[in-house]
Formats: C-alpha cells, structure tokens, sequence
C-alpha cells in the first residue's frame, strides 16, 4: 500500500514537469517493470518530453509469441538535446549497423516459424552473412524515407541467457545456432529526424 502511495506521488509531482500524462506514465512504468530491470537499465526512468510512442510483447504479462519485446520511441525538437542523450548512450555500446544492413541477424517479434518459406529464406541468409548480434526486425524499417536516411543501431548487451520471467519463451529455428536462445538491448538513432529507439528483445 505504502509503495503504491510512493509511486502515485511521484507521478503527480513528475506530471508537473512533464508534457506527458500521468496514465500514460503509469501504464509505461507498469510495462517497463515486466522485465528484468537488467534489461530495461538503459531506458527512460519515465517517458521524457521528447517521448514519441512505445510498443511492448511479453514480460510477465500474457503473451504467448516466441518471442518478448518493449521499444519506446523519443524525438527531440533540437539537435543539443538529441546529441546530449545520444553521447550519453554511446559510452555503453558494443556493437553498431545500420538499418540498411542486409547481413544483420534479424528476431522477428511474430510467428515468422509458421510460414516455413519465409522462415527458410532467413536460415539461408543467416547462414551466409549474418554478423554481430540479434537485433529486432522493427530496427530495419521499410518505409522509404528511412531507407533513403538509414538510423545506425546500436547493441549494448546481448548473451545466450534468456532473463525472462515468462516460460512460454521458445526456440526460434531460423536464427544461426549459436543464438538459439537469448536476448538483446540497444538503441537506434536517427540524426536527420533527432529519433531515438530504446528496444529490447528476448527469444
């Protein structure tokens, strides 16, 4: 009871600096806690300002696809913001693409194993370029202005030990053995548009 007060408060004073509203900061606190808080270090401790949307699979909530995901999009008005926060999160990283890398070693947050021709097209890529570390398929978009202005993706974490508390995370056969099961956290940045992507996958 005494947590929940703690928590209310802190909301109610935070929503007088913030732009963003209180549910909408309860309902982010509430999904960013469904994850091992290893795994969710390198995110907004609230939605900031900038804060842009967010999607979320899996944590301790119900969900049942092979893979669990969280990604919270910012996108700053000015450049001295944006590059404040992202020298800030490179000092982290251990690996970098773009979102144009074709060799990327993609996690797909769906049941991609139900449409076996698909699912063969990527063990056949992954077998003959794939590179660094599993990066979610959300990173690599397909619209064309992203394409033309690609984000560079960033990997701040990756291991073979899954840190989930759902049981319900499956093998995903596509990817190369070697990453039969884990996770990944990063970001991707984008310069031309000041967006940066908070994510983190777990298969």
């Amino acid at each position: 009871m005494k947590n929940t007060a703690y928590i209310l408060l802190f909301l109610i004073l935070s929503s007088c600096f913030s732009s963003i509203e209180p549910e909408t900061q309860a309902e982010y606190i509430e999904y960013k806690s469904s994850f091992d808080s290893v795994l969710t270090a390198h995110m907004p401790r609230i939605l900031p300002n900038s804060f842009y949307g967010y999607s979320h699979s899996g944590g301790r909530f119900s969900d049942l696809t092979p893979t669990k995901s969280f990604h919270v999009k910012t996108q700053y008005s000015f450049k001295t913001g944006y590059k404040m926060q992202k020298d800030k999160l490179l000092t982290k990283t251990i690996f970098q693409t773009n979102s144009n890398d074709t060799c990327a070693i993609k996690v797909f947050t769906g049941y991609v194993t139900k449409n076996k021709k698909y699912a063969d097209s990527l063990r056949a890529l992954n077998s003959i370029c794939a590179k660094g570390y599993p990066i979610p398929e959300f990173c690599f978009p397909d619209k064309q202005q992203l394409i033309d202005n690609p984000s560079i993706i960033y990997v701040i974490n990756s291991d073979t030990t899954i840190s989930n508390n759902n049981p319900d995370t499956k093998y995903i056969d596509y990817l190369p053995d070697e990453w039969n099961k884990g996770y990944s956290i990063g970001f991707s940045t984008n310069d031309k548009y000041l967006l940066i992507d908070y994510w983190l996958v777990i298969w």
